[in-house]
């Protein structure tokens, strides 16, 4: 692995999260798809052009979550499934920023966020190559968006 990738994968990255859990799937995507679209937002406003942000849905525990996929027979994409424990469904939501300062990024999208949607948001401060296998692993349903988060990545991960 040559240094800019070594580099890039321990790139820091934050992750925002709340308490907030869901009964159902179809509450829990509804609610990733209105953060997808407010954090897509707060970043085309205020001009962060190098941010990028991975967001997923899950409803399985981490240290037991396995990826398989099933092919029907049919042309197209496998279908993605995630076993392991089963938990309430929750929301998983990665930022990172390239050149501008990832602290203040993230404290004034996680304000934005407690701001709109008037509940409790948090932080923690990760890597890259943390970040990418565990939401690509536990993760039902996946969304990104800049190019930090690119599938491409994952090859140099392992």
């Amino acid at each position: 692995m040559n240094n800019s990738i070594n580099d890039w994968l321990n790139h820091t990255v934050y992750t925002i999260f709340n308490s907030q859990k869901y009964k159902c799937f179809s509450d829990c995507y509804k609610e990733m798809d209105n953060l997808y679209h407010m954090i897509k937002s707060f970043i085309n406003r205020y001009k962060y052009n190098d941010a990028s942000f991975i967001i997923g849905i899950s409803n399985t525990d981490s240290k037991t979550a396995m990826i398989n996929y099933t092919n029907n027979g049919k042309r197209g994409r496998p279908k993605k499934i995630v076993t392991g424990i089963k938990v309430d469904w929750h929301i998983h939501i990665y930022v990172a920023c390239k050149n501008t300062s990832i602290s203040v990024f993230t404290n004034s999208l996680r304000l934005y966020l407690q701001k709109k949607k008037n509940m409790p948001f948090y932080q923690k401060k990760n890597t890259l190559c943390y970040a990418l296998p565990y939401i690509e692993k536990q993760c039902l349903y996946i969304r990104r968006y800049g190019n930090t988060f690119k599938k491409s990545l994952y090859k140099n991960i392992n």
